[in-house]
């Protein structure tokens, strides 16, 4: 079993909502990440973040094949609100330190979030 102890910090900045996250994880690493969301009109959202993880174990066999133990990866994207229930989605990202064999050349996501309405909330009945 493992673990994760994060903490998070949200605020907004002018018109911009600004995060940042920071932890250490019981296999042996710690991270810290910021992300800022900056509306584009009244249904499109544009986002960027940026992460750093550092591995505070040693690995023989990593550190035999030069990976490093930091690692800095950076990504941009959006989100446009089609319905108030449909939300498309999509970012792009890569590692941008440090740059090697087994760095993550290109991160490409997306997709659709739908948010079906639940069972109405019914007052309970009196006995």
């Amino acid at each position: 079993m493992n673990a994760v102890l994060p903490i998070s910090l949200q605020s907004y900045v002018g018109n911009a909502r600004v995060y940042g996250t920071t932890g250490y994880f019981s296999r042996g690493s710690v991270f810290g990440s910021g992300a800022a969301e900056f509306p584009a009109g009244s249904r499109l959202t544009l986002t960027t973040t940026i992460a750093h993880s550092y591995s505070v174990v040693s690995d023989p066999i990593s550190d035999a094949a030069g990976i490093s133990r930091h690692r800095t990866d950076a990504s941009a994207g959006l989100y446009v609100s089609l319905r108030p229930t449909v939300v498309f989605f999509a970012s792009v990202g890569r590692t941008v330190l440090p740059v090697t064999n087994t760095s993550g050349r290109l991160s490409l996501t997306g997709g659709f979030t739908v948010n079906l309405a639940g069972p109405s909330a019914n007052p309970p009945r009196n006995p």
